[in-house]
């Protein structure tokens, strides 16, 4: 892991002044770097091999079988058929895609749609557009661990049966790494007559994952937080169970009609071999971040007043969400900015200073809501990481709550 760690040091950071010091990035869910065996795969599409890949020429055909093969990679990794993946931009825009596309297509007759009140920004403000427009959404709550309440999903799909087009609920969460019950969830859907979405984002390569027993109809990937290129995600289409969409982007038809546009070679291939890697590395990677996790739980186990926010049990290991009451997450997050990456929340929503919604969906307090930081470990980190970061901020926490007028130890 150190040796990997410094070749990404010297290939991609060299220049940037934090890695000079000992600084630790845990904010893995935020992104990963980028693997540099990834990276070796596609330079070449980067520089020579730079043809279109819907030419039919020689060097488009030759670009276009790369593509293919970073497709049956991708589409192996969640045991897909090739031909079910559409590369995409990144999850969002699979979400999207999903989320609207099946909703326009059956909504001439199911006029409903079900997500949950935990997901991802890019999910609701879907299924709001979604309402916006006259279509009936749903958001179902969760319970105090994060897991989503499955009585108020079967309640509201009994009362609509036959009338729901789609369920959306994701894997893994982004902010507090609770991992859903898919295959219940899906068997759920199918029961009444509804598609099942699933935005996994989060969850590739932290869990192993099955579209066929999971029951999945459709389910977003992103290349980024897989140790692949920022900018090219996928969305599984499932062809057995006969999904179908209405395009959101029109144009030359490329990736089955529904996501029209040149296809970038370079970044397709990286997330490709992005999961390639995953094939096999996946269960190492696990056990990587299984015992960060435990230590970096022991090293936080003497600071009073520090809660784990989600379940204990149903979670991705990569992922830490803690409350260290008495201490703003911001002030925490700043204080350590420069010794350490950490976040309050989804990067995606960070400049809102509003308590997330995640959190107030579990049920936390305002206090324990806007006290949460998100601490996230990589294939990349290293004890050495965990423990300067644990030092850090077990030291600003301190530091925090003796300038505090507002603290009070219990």
């Amino acid at each position: 892991m150190v040796s990997m760690k410094k070749q990404i040091v010297e290939v991609f950071w060299i220049n940037f002044p934090l890695l000079q010091t000992k600084y630790s990035y845990l904010d893995n869910q935020a992104t990963t770097p980028m693997d540099p065996r990834v990276l070796e795969k596609m330079i070449p599409y980067m520089t020579s091999a730079y043809a279109n890949c819907h030419s039919q020429h020689q060097a488009g055909r030759t670009v276009a079988q790369a593509v293919e093969e970073g497709r049956a990679h991708v589409a192996k990794v969640i045991n897909a058929q090739p031909n079910e993946v559409i590369f995409t931009s990144g999850a969002t825009e699979s979400n999207n895609i999903a989320i609207k596309g099946v909703a326009k297509y059956y909504g001439h007759e199911k006029d409903h749609v079900i997500t949950s009140k935990i997901e991802h920004k890019c999910v609701l403000e879907s299924v709001r557009s979604l309402e916006a427009e006259g279509f009936n959404a749903h958001y179902v709550g969760v319970d105090t661990d994060g897991r989503l309440k499955m009585d108020e999903l079967t309640d509201i799909l009994k009362t609509h049966s036959g009338k729901v087009s789609l369920v959306s609920v994701m894997g893994a969460n982004n902010e507090v790494g609770v991992v859903q019950d898919l295959k219940k969830i899906g068997q759920l859907a199918h029961d009444h007559k509804a598609l099942f979405h699933t935005d996994c984002a989060q969850m590739v390569g932290k869990k192993p994952l099955d579209v066929r027993a999971d029951n999945i109809d459709l389910m977003s990937i992103s290349g980024h937080k897989m140790y692949g290129p920022k900018g090219v995600g996928a969305l599984f289409i499932n062809k057995k169970n006969r999904v179908r969409l209405v395009p959101l982007t029109v144009g030359g038809g490329q990736e089955n009609n529904l996501r029209s546009g040149t296809v970038p070679v370079f970044l397709c291939v990286g997330m490709g071999a992005a999961a390639e890697i995953l094939e096999t590395e996946m269960p190492k990677d696990i056990k990587h971040y299984e015992e960060l996790t435990k230590y970096a739980l022991e090293q936080l186990k003497d600071v009073k007043q520090m809660t784990l926010n989600g379940s204990t049990t149903d979670r991705i290991a990569s992922n830490l969400n803690v409350s260290f009451i008495g201490v703003e997450g911001e002030s925490l997050m700043l204080a350590i900015d420069d010794k350490v990456a950490v976040s309050t929340g989804s990067a995606c929503t960070s400049q809102s200073l509003e308590p997330s919604h995640v959190l107030h969906a579990m049920g936390l307090g305002p206090e324990a809501a806007h006290t949460a930081v998100r601490i996230g470990f990589g294939r990349f980190t290293t004890k050495e990481d965990v423990k300067n970061g644990m030092d850090t901020i077990k030291q600003e926490v301190n530091r925090l709550r003796e300038i505090s007028c507002l603290w009070e130890e219990k």
